[in-house]
């Protein structure tokens, strides 16, 4: 799955670890190696994102549920 990194945008908390990797991945593809490193993710470093973060992912999974 390929992701542009204005994709990071996306209400969907669940997937910004997954699309955060694939821009890592696209970086060092790019020989940006220093960059894709500098590129927080919230299960790597979850102190550096906004406190609710993990009550928001489960919110997410929770609705997903409800409507299936």
């Amino acid at each position: 799955m390929t992701y542009s990194p204005d994709t990071l945008l996306m209400p969907y908390s669940s997937k910004i670890p997954e699309i955060v990797d694939a821009w890592r991945s696209d970086l060092q593809g790019k020989g940006r190696s220093k960059l894709a490193a500098s590129i927080a993710s919230p299960t790597e470093h979850g102190d550096l994102f906004e406190e609710g973060w993990t009550e928001a992912v489960q919110r997410e999974t929770d609705n997903a549920a409800a409507e299936t």
